[in-house]
C-alpha cells in the first residue's frame, strides 16, 4: 500500500489542518442556525415591520390578508392578523398611523403566543 504525499503549506503546515479547521468552520456555522429560537425570529421579524408603510408589500407575508380594520380611539388603525398552524392559532395586531399609514408597533392577542406564533429560522 502506498501513500501519497503530504502537501506542506508555505508556512510549514500540513494541509490536513487547513481543512480539519475550515470543516469546523462551517459545522459550527451550520449549527448556529438551530440556535435561534423560532418564537425569538418571529419577533424579530415583527420588529422590523416597524416603521414601514402598510400600503407596499410588506418584508414578509404576515401583513398579507388582514382578518380586521379598526379605527382606534387615538385615531390610528389597528390591523388585526390571524394565521393558523399545527400549533394553533396566531393572533398579531399592529398599530398603524393614520397621517403616514406606517406601522408604529405591533403586539399578539391571546395566551400560548409562544407556541403560535413561530417562524423557523
Amino acid at each position: 500500500m502506498t501513500r501519497g504525499k503530504r502537501i506542506i503549506l508555505s508556512d510549514g503546515r500540513s494541509c490536513i489542518w487547513v481543512w480539519v479547521v475550515s470543516f469546523l468552520g462551517i459545522a459550527l456555522l451550520s449549527l448556529s442556525g438551530c440556535l435561534i429560537d423560532p418564537y425569538e425570529n418571529f419577533k424579530e421579524i415583527m420588529n422590523s415591520e416597524v416603521e414601514h408603510s402598510v400600503d407596499t408589500d410588506a418584508q414578509h407575508t404576515f401583513r398579507a390578508n388582514p382578518a380586521d380594520i379598526r379605527t382606534l380611539p387615538n385615531g390610528n388603525l389597528e390591523y388585526r392578523y390571524v394565521g393558523k398552524n399545527f400549533r394553533g392559532i396566531c393572533k398579531y395586531i399592529f398599530e398603524v398611523d393614520k397621517t403616514t399609514r406606517k406601522v408604529i408597533a405591533w403586539r399578539y392577542d391571546g395566551e400560548d403566543m409562544d407556541k403560535a406564533c413561530f417562524v423557523n429560522p
